[in-house]
């Protein structure tokens, strides 16, 4: 979910935009791309502390029949992340669900959150100079990432990462090699052994790599260890882009 469409799903808790609108949104996606959105909503509703009650509330606001399988399911498990791998048939469905249940919990916590809020999802999303005023700043970190000598290599290492994980089981030609740099100005991490790059599954090591590039974007520039993610994910879309003519997802 890229920092404009999740803006989107805080906009549709403050009301500037529907339940219609967003489902419209998520018709669009395919079905791999429908189960990660499914979580990332989750996800949304877990940071905004939902209660028991906003179940009930949820189904009672949405235009399914509570006998429905997602509904039951949804009561039954409560907020357990496996409740969003119901058959391909159900998920615009528990999309639906998932995005009453977001608006309900996103609300109660605004309410809570907005003359003094802690984190940067509690801003006034309704307004769009503050929605502008967001993808501004997340645009010009990213630049500084990017631009960011102490994090060149380790940037370059994950796109490659993310490259060979993307093209695994693509037949196709053979990698583009990026021209050879025998000199980088940069700071690197005691933690992270580049040998081991090699040596470790490559899952394992982006993993690894991640988490340690994470914390130290989120320390550097005093954000959210979300907000670094998000980040640092959408340098490495540069230079896939940049390196492999390709993008991250």
């Amino acid at each position: 979910m890229s920092i404009e469409e999740e803006i989107t799903i805080y906009q549709f808790g403050h009301g500037v935009y529907s339940v219609s609108d967003i489902l419209e949104q998520f018709r669009q996606l395919n079905e791999g791309e429908k189960r990660m959105r499914l979580y990332e909503i989750y996800s949304l509703i877990q940071q905004s502390n939902p209660a028991d009650t906003d179940i009930e509330q949820a189904i009672a606001s949405s235009s399914l029949d509570p006998t429905n399988e997602s509904c039951t399911t949804l009561k039954t498990q409560r907020f357990q992340p496996h409740m969003v791998f119901l058959p391909d048939g159900e998920s615009e469905k528990i999309a639906e669900l998932l995005l009453h249940v977001f608006k309900l919990a996103y609300q109660r916590s605004y309410e809570l959150e907005k003359e003094n809020p802690r984190e940067w999802w509690y801003a006034d999303f309704s307004k769009p100079d503050i929605v502008q005023a967001t993808l501004a700043r997340h645009r010009e970190l990213a630049d500084e990432m990017y631009n960011n000598p102490s994090f060149r290599f380790e940037f370059v290492a994950l796109t490659k990462l993310w490259y060979k994980r993307k093209t695994v089981r693509e037949v196709s030609e053979p990698e583009p090699v990026p021209e050879p740099q025998t000199h980088f100005d940069f700071v690197t991490y005691d933690e992270i052994s580049i040998e081991g790059l090699a040596t470790y599954k490559r899952d394992y090591d982006m993993m690894y790599l991640q988490n340690s590039v994470t914390k130290g974007l989120a320390k550097q520039y005093e954000v959210d260890i979300d907000l670094a993610r998000r980040l640092m994910l959408t340098v490495i879309d540069r230079h896939m882009q940049e390196t492999y003519h390709t993008t991250l997802l």
